[in-house]
C-alpha cells in the first residue's frame, strides 16, 4: 500500500510525503472482492471474540464490493487473524516494551 500526501509548510511551499506500508507496493487483483478469513487454531479463541470480527466484516460487506465468508484453512485463507507474542518476523518484537 503506498500513500502520497502532501504537507503545505508555513512558507507557502508544499512537501511531498512518499509512504510504502509493504514491499514492492502490491495492489489487489482485479477481481478479490471476495475474501475468506480465519482464526489462528492455536490462540483458541472462543465465540465472542470471533463474533467481534464477524460482526466487523459484516459491517464492511454492507459498505463496500468485499464479500468475507469464515474458513477452517488457516494456511490457505486471504486473512489471518491471530494474536502472537514476541518475534514475529519484522524485527520488532511484540514483548511488552
Amino acid at each position: 500500500m503506498t500513500s502520497k500526501f502532501s504537507i503545505p509548510k508555513k512558507s507557502g511551499v508544499t512537501t511531498q510525503m512518499h509512504y510504502s506500508f509493504f514491499p514492492g507496493s502490491p495492489r489487489w487483483g482485479s477481481r478479490n472482492d471476495e475474501l475468506t478469513f480465519a482464526f489462528l487454531p492455536e490462540n483458541q479463541l472462543g465465540d465472542s471474540v470471533k463474533g467481534v470480527f464477524v460482526t466487523v466484516f459484516d459491517r464492511w460487506a454492507k459498505m463496500t464490493l468485499f464479500t468475507f465468508t469464515q474458513t477452517t484453512s488457516y494456511t490457505k485463507t486471504d486473512i489471518k487473524i491471530g494474536f502472537y507474542s514476541r518475534d514475529h518476523g519484522d524485527g520488532e518484537p511484540f514483548d511488552g516494551v
